[in-house]
């Protein structure tokens, strides 16, 4: 899993220091598995209603695939304090 799992970069400054956004609880071994590897969260709080859940999921390969589910994924950048989703780090990659 943690092989696997990608965070992209800011898209403003570059830099991989970035934490992303999500609900889930801060003892969920897998949680702790991906921070034990370095990557780092910002936890929004326990998930309440499951109808807008927003797992922990890897990206395939380069990061590089559009669809809904990464999507909702959003990023803060511990170096520039920029926040970003997805969809805008996958906006500034050449096609």
């Amino acid at each position: 899993m943690t092989e696997k799992y990608f965070v992209p970069y800011c898209p403003k400054c570059g830099s991989k220091d970035v934490a992303e956004h999500i609900y889930g609880d801060p003892n969920d071994d897998l949680i702790k598995e991906l921070e034990s590897a370095g990557y780092k969260f910002i936890l929004e709080g326990c998930i309440v209603d499951y109808g807008e859940i927003q797992e922990i999921t890897s990206a395939e390969d380069d990061g590089l695939k559009d669809d809904d589910e990464n999507d909702n994924r959003s990023y803060t950048c511990n170096s520039c304090s920029n926040d970003y989703s997805w969809r805008d780090w996958r906006a500034s990659q050449p096609r």
